[in-house]
């Protein structure tokens, strides 16, 4: 597993597990006005076999919100 500047997180010997995990996602999208939008979201993840077992300390599941805006010219 890698991180979103290509470093390794976990690295692949450490099980021989190959499920990372799968996630559930909400989003609401609404639009105030033709070139801006709001988006609100809700995520929850299913920590898989690979997390469990290369990273027994954080092998619970993880839920998180997030708030987005685009402006469309």
């Amino acid at each position: 597993m890698y991180n979103a500047g290509g470093g390794v997180l976990r690295a692949g010997g450490l099980s021989d597990e190959r499920e990372v995990g799968a996630e559930f996602d909400l989003l609401v999208k609404y639009w105030f006005n033709p070139h801006l939008m709001g988006m609100l979201g809700y995520s929850h993840f299913f920590a898989g076999d690979f997390i469990e077992e290369a990273t027994p300390a954080a092998d619970e599941d993880i839920d998180f919100f997030f708030l987005q805006w685009l402006f469309v010219f």
